[in-house]
């Protein structure tokens, strides 16, 4: 089967419910990724190599949107699958 992957942040447990629900539903299983929150930001860019500055153009909310993205394909880069899906 297809690693399936959605994010979500631990605040938002009405998303959380409703999607689950709609996998359940489809009868697909999914792994949650939370959001990344402003205070492991600094952490993961220093990881990664990257510097705020590359991202001075984004607003914070675009930023943590993105690294939790980048966070998602770190989960697939890990995996033997093939291809994933990122809802």
């Amino acid at each position: 089967m297809v690693p399936i992957y959605y994010i979500n942040s631990d605040t938002r447990r009405d998303r959380r419910s409703l999607m689950e629900a709609a996998l359940k539903r489809a009868g697909l299983d999914a792994t949650r990724i939370d959001t990344i929150r402003p205070e492991r930001v600094a952490a993961m860019l220093a990881r990664r190599g990257w510097w705020r500055n590359a991202f001075h153009r984004l607003d914070e909310d675009t930023l943590l949107i993105t690294l939790s993205h980048a966070l998602v394909l770190d989960y697939i880069a890990r995996t033997d699958a093939p291809w994933s899906l990122v809802l």
